[in-house]
């Protein structure tokens, strides 16, 4: 029997804990893979341009080039890659404007490690993911 890839990720997070945080935690799922991190916005597209990841883990505000900004550029890229906001902030606005980019699924980072790698799955499968508070919010 044949075993399926690992989904590929990206991780970018201009906190290093963060990062490496979310790093740590996504690499000990055996179908989770993470092939690189960016620490802002503007290497953020030249490593997922190179490594062609399934899904982008996304802060939404970093300094320089913010998330929404990286999701358009993306959008140009074929494939565009699978995006997964992953953000302190919760407000209308942000989840809106994240959506409207063409993120795929949007968490806060308050959330467990096994809810994130829940929607890493469900935005690699092609679903949204958004949790049943923000839904009923928006």
């Amino acid at each position: 029997m044949s075993q399926k890839r690992p989904i590929r990720v990206v991780v970018v997070d201009d906190h290093p804990v963060a990062r490496m945080g979310v790093v740590a935690m996504l690499n000990t799922q055996a179908d989770l893979s993470v092939v690189a991190t960016a620490e802002d916005g503007t290497s953020a597209i030249d490593v997922i341009k190179r490594e062609q990841p399934d899904v982008v883990i996304l802060d939404l505000r970093m300094p320089g080039l913010d998330g929404v900004s990286v999701m358009r550029s993306l959008a140009q890229q074929t494939p565009t890659p699978r995006v997964l906001v992953f953000s302190h902030y919760d407000g209308d606005d942000d989840v809106w404007s994240a959506l409207k980019a063409g993120a795929r699924g949007y968490l806060t980072k308050s959330v467990h490690g096994t809810t994130l790698a829940e929607a890493v799955r469900a935005v690699a499968r092609g679903e949204r993911y958004l949790p049943a508070a923000l839904t009923a919010r928006m």
